[in-house]
């Protein structure tokens, strides 16, 4: 089954409560494609769906069932985590490799409840939740190298992550709050109140999204700064292009389009001036952005995944 059917998605016409089509936004979008290979990947279990802006998605069967999929912020690196045997198996391999290329790390993971969420490919590190607790909730994040070795745990109970471009630092949040972890002397400093953070590939911005919802931004030191991204509402991370020029995120769609089996939209907006292109439509099970990353060299990922019409 396509990754299109498996969450739950319909490509819809853009109409004027969605977005106006901005004619040369999608230009630049396909001329990153042709010129770098920029897209938009989106795994589930071991559905593959890429996204180019030049052509068609693309639909690929990954190596292995249960994948779980991290791509680092250059867009060029690639990790995936697979339970040995089935869903309920603690053992699984972690893998990391480039785009196209071959592995670089191959580690056997004995992490209970293990799950890689953020790679930084600069200082080839990973963080991770472990021992996830449904008891409580509690989801601890560490951090270790790629061989898993000596794991640092960062806090008990965090959201999900964001290295920064020279994989010295975390941001994460946690009950409301945003903090940035610091590798070095292994402690955190408050930023912020919100949550799904993101740190921008020059290093100076944080964009995450505030109690009211808005999108916001905040320089490193936690001063505000006026962003043309604050009029949209995203549930979920705001994801930055390697270059630093665009962002993905999720929003919600009007009531009435759950009836045509979608509920969010993926949109991509130039940082620059704010302009916002819909680039598909999601259904009832992936109503977040969580699920994509950006890619440079499409055309080479998943040179080991089985093409699916």
């Amino acid at each position: 089954m396509r990754l299109m059917s498996t969450i739950g998605s319909v490509v819809l016409t853009l109409s004027a409560c969605m977005g106006a089509d901005d004619g040369d936004l999608r230009q630049k979008l396909a001329s990153e494609s042709r010129t770098n290979g920029l897209a938009l990947v989106a795994a589930t279990g071991d559905q593959i769906l890429v996204i180019p802006f030049d052509g068609q998605e693309r639909h690929f069967q990954a190596e292995h069932r249960f994948s779980i999929l991290t791509i680092g912020k250059s867009g060029q690196m690639v990790s995936w985590w697979f339970r040995k045997q089935d869903f309920f198996t603690t053992d699984g391999e972690f893998v990391v490799n480039p785009v196209g290329g071959q592995a670089i790390s191959r580690t056997i993971s004995k992490i209970a409840g293990f799950r890689p969420i953020a790679l930084s490919d600069s200082a080839e590190r990973i963080a991770f939740w472990a021992g996830h607790d449904f008891a409580t909730e509690a989801r601890p994040l560490y951090w270790s190298s790629l061989d898993l070795s000596n794991p640092v745990l960062i806090n008990n109970q965090t959201g999900e992550p964001d290295w920064s471009p020279d994989g010295s630092a975390l941001v994460y949040a946690r009950e409301g709050k945003i903090y940035i972890f610091d590798i070095a002397n292994r402690s955190s400093r408050y930023l912020a109140d919100g949550h799904d953070p993101t740190w921008s590939p020059n290093g100076k911005w944080i964009g995450f999204v505030a109690p009211d919802g808005h999108a916001s931004l905040v320089t490193t030191a936690g001063e505000p700064q006026t962003w043309s991204m604050s009029q949209h509402h995203p549930i979920g991370p705001m994801r930055w292009s390697p270059g630093g020029d665009f962002v993905s995120f999720t929003e919600k769609l009007p009531t009435m389009y759950a009836l045509l089996d979608a509920v969010a939209k993926l949109v991509v907006s130039r940082v620059s001036d704010g302009k916002a292109l819909t680039i598909r439509t999601l259904g009832l099970e992936s109503v977040t952005s969580r699920a994509f990353y950006w890619i440079t060299g499409y055309g080479g990922f998943c040179s080991k995944c089985t093409k699916r019409d």
